[in-house]
């Protein structure tokens, strides 16, 4: 009986043994955590000129009906606006232009020592009595310093803050050299030269300078009907209905960021995305899906799910 008994146990042992492993379970694959982003261009150099800061760009959540239309009201107007050069007051480059105007004149040539007879050979300013009974073929191609000197001194402090009182000088003091060498300008010897070469420079280079000044202080278009009644429009829309619309989108918005320089961006989440541009310190929105804003153009817009950072 013992026997019999030592056996079984011997055989389960055996059993056990021999018996092959379960196999483990295989675990679960890690789950990837994905956040969705919207990136893609805008591109704001149709309006550059109004655009003076790199636009942010926005996400909002479920804009009502009548915040977008208050958004096509302020895109209409604003279109109207900029449709004119002088329309919209958001500064200009009137110091750029003024200082490339004044380059200009500065630079243009003129000779202390500018006296030229019998076929070139120079006198110089203190030679001009030596010369002035035997010369008989006198050729000045430049205003005389003194000349050019003095309008010289009158550029030279023009600013924007009086360019209307310096345009009005230079005119008076042309008129009164204008005038003096016309009496000039049929006398003989370098007398007579000199003063034609200074009303030819006064036709070429000085007039056509007073000209520019005038272009510059002057608005280059006048304001059509459309304009100005869009102006006045602007007026009470500026007071009354955009910060309406300011209100609404900074409730719902879901994710904000600013453009890089290329206009190129990306953000997480996903919503009805909006262009925020800055002009003379306003604050103005623009759909990306809209077609009335012909100064923003908004290339290679898409959402997709990337992994989420660890």
């Amino acid at each position: 009986m013992y026997r019999l008994l030592y056996s079984s146990l011997a055989l389960c042992v055996l059993l056990a043994g021999c018996s092959k492993p379960k196999p483990q379970p295989t675990p679960p694959a890690p789950t990837v955590q994905t956040v969705i982003t919207t990136s893609g261009i805008v591109d704001w150099s149709g309006w550059k000129r109004w655009i003076r800061e790199t636009p942010r760009m926005v996400l909002v959540d479920n804009i009502d009906t009548e915040t977008q239309r208050l958004i096509s009201e302020q895109t209409r107007l604003f279109k109207v606006l900029v449709s004119e050069p002088e329309a919209v007051p958001v500064g200009t480059n009137l110091n750029k232009e003024l200082e490339t105007l004044k380059t200009a004149f500065l630079n243009r040539a003129y000779n202390k020592h500018n006296f030229y007879y019998n076929g070139g050979n120079n006198v110089t300013s203190t030679d001009t009595t030596t010369y002035y009974s035997s010369s008989s073929a006198v050729r000045i191609n430049v205003p005389h310093f003194d000349c050019w000197d003095r309008y010289r001194r009158m550029v030279q402090g023009l600013q924007v803050s009086n360019l209307e009182t310096t345009i009005f000088t230079l005119e008076r003091q042309s008129g009164y050299d204008q005038k003096d060498l016309a009496e000039q300008k049929g006398s003989n010897g370098i007398i007579g030269a000199q003063a034609r070469a200074d009303l030819n420079w006064q036709a070429s280079t000085l007039t056509p300078f007073i000209e520019s000044l005038k272009r510059l202080s002057t608005p280059k278009v006048p304001a059509t009907t459309d304009v100005a009644r869009a102006r006045n429009q602007w007026q009470g829309f500026e007071t009354n209905q955009l910060p309406l619309i300011q209100r609404v989108m900074t409730d719902r918005t879901i994710a904000v960021t600013t453009a890089n320089d290329d206009g190129s961006f990306s953000m997480i989440g996903k919503g009805q995305l909006y262009a925020i541009v800055t002009v003379a310190g306003r604050e103005l929105y623009f759909p990306a899906n809209g077609r009335d804003a012909p100064g923003l153009l908004f290339v290679n817009i898409h959402t997709k799910s990337v992994p989420s950072a660890p």
